[in-house]
């Protein structure tokens, strides 16, 4: 596994679990896919994601 694929599973772990908060202080899964997407998004618009 090189280190891109490693840079790219920690950032879309770390979405999951940033959302998966985010949910669970909102009580609602629709909240958790919202902030997962969200977050993701950010990670492929900052180009942190390759």
């Amino acid at each position: 596994m090189g280190a891109k694929t490693k840079l790219n599973t920690a950032y879309i772990n770390g979405s999951l679990i940033r959302g998966g908060f985010i949910g669970l202080c909102f009580e609602s899964m629709t909240a958790f896919v919202i902030a997962t997407i969200f977050l993701i998004g950010c990670c492929y618009y900052n180009k942190d994601i390759r």
